[in-house]
This record gives structure tokens, sequence and C-alpha cells, in this order.
């Protein structure tokens, strides 16, 4: 499709598309809103903002059931994950504390994995909070995150210029 219009300001952090392909969510940090962008129309509109807990959000992904899932950076110390459902009505806090937290992802069980920039991993789920393991090289940058069907968790490092992954059988990080 043609570019977004431009509006200022906009600082588009994170994506997520719905399971039916048909809408984009756009973590947009300037802004402290989720924008959602229709592919069918190529209209974007804001989708959530301040009022539902949205303060400086660097990632969005959505879940098997459409649910969509903000992590919020906030202003350092209290970054937090919320979840939504299509409709943009809250569901839950999910996390909250997060020292910048700058990447989400969730897997097919529902387990959330928030990547913080010096260098935890923590995995959320059922209300729990765990770190999963701490990158403690000099300049971590944590900046991306995925997690594959086996349970294998990648993060990127910008500072070291690496892809770090966890083996969940044996708990090895390389």
């Amino acid at each position: 499709p043609p570019p977004l219009p431009l509006r200022h300001p906009f600082s588009p952090m994170g994506i997520g598309l719905d399971t039916t392909g048909a809408q984009l969510y756009i973590a947009d940090l300037l802004s402290n809103a989720v924008q959602v962008l229709h592919l069918g129309n190529n209209q974007t509109e804001t989708f959530l903002d301040t009022s539902t807990g949205i303060l400086q959000p660097v990632d969005v992904v959505v879940d098997y059931a459409n649910n969509l899932y903000v992590l919020n950076q906030g202003t350092g110390g209290n970054g937090s994950v919320l979840e939504f459902d299509e409709y943009g009505n809250v569901l839950r806090t999910n996390a909250t504390g997060l020292a910048w937290p700058t990447a989400l992802a969730v897997d097919n069980s529902g387990n959330l994995f928030v990547a913080q920039k010096g260098g935890a991993v923590r995995q959320l789920n059922s209300g729990s909070s765990s770190t999963l393991f701490t990158i403690t090289n000099a300049n971590v940058q944590l900046q991306g995150i995925a997690s594959f069907d086996d349970g294998t968790v990648a993060v990127s490092d910008a500072g070291n210029h690496v892809i770090w992954q966890f083996n969940p059988a044996t708990h090895a990080v390389t």
C-alpha cells in the first residue's frame, strides 16, 4: 500500500498484525498511543491512548485470539505490559515495574517474553513473572525478541551486534 500519511509527532516503534491480516497495530512512542492501520482501506486511526493506560509504547503483539498486548516503556523503571481485546477493552495488566523494556513476543501457549535494555529477558505467564535469563556482557542493549515453536527465545543485542539464543531444554545462552 502507499505510505502512511505523515503526522507529527509519529514515532513507530513496534508493529503487530491481527490474525485476519486486516489490521496492523503500531506502537507510537511519541504520541503515547497505539495506532491501527486498516489494510483494506489504508486508513490509520488512534486505537489506544493515555486514557487506556498507554505510556510510551515500544512494542505490540497479537495472540491467536486477537488479543493485543502493549509493551509500555513508561519512564524507565515503571514499564508495563497491558492486554486488550480486539475492541480496545482492557483485559488485564500482565506486568508492571519493568526496567527499560524494549521488545515483546508471545508464543503459541500464551507465554509473553519481554526484553529489557540492560540485558534481562523476562517470561510472563499465568500472572507470574520471572527472569528467564540475563545477558551480562558489556554494552548490552537488547532491542528485539522472538519466540520459536520449539521454545527457543532469541534476542537482538544492538550494543554488541549479536543475536543471543536461549535453549529452553539446557538453559544455555549462546
